[in-house]
């Protein structure tokens, strides 16, 4: 049971607010949503999220596993691709 809270709790903290990007304001709504969420982000005591970073070994690891995957895929392998 602890675990399903704490993966509730995950799934709000980050969808939370989301919805609000799908709907057309209203006259005020805007205003009035944002003063919700800073409201809702004031009741809830969350600590700050953490940034873990990867280390020069873990990156590259990573870069050998994506070579590994664009010679298995013939040149193929999306996550090589640059980004724009």
């Amino acid at each position: 049971m602890l675990d399903a809270e704490i993966l509730a709790d995950v799934y709000l903290a980050m969808t939370g607010g989301q919805m609000a990007l799908l709907e057309e304001p209203e006259a005020g709504a805007a205003e009035t949503a944002a003063e919700s969420m800073s409201t809702q982000r004031r009741h809830t005591a969350r600590p700050p999220l953490r940034v873990l970073r990867c280390t020069p070994e873990e990156l590259a690891a990573h870069e050998e596993r994506l070579a590994a995957l664009q010679k298995s895929s013939g040149g193929n392998c999306l996550w090589s691709e640059p980004t724009a």
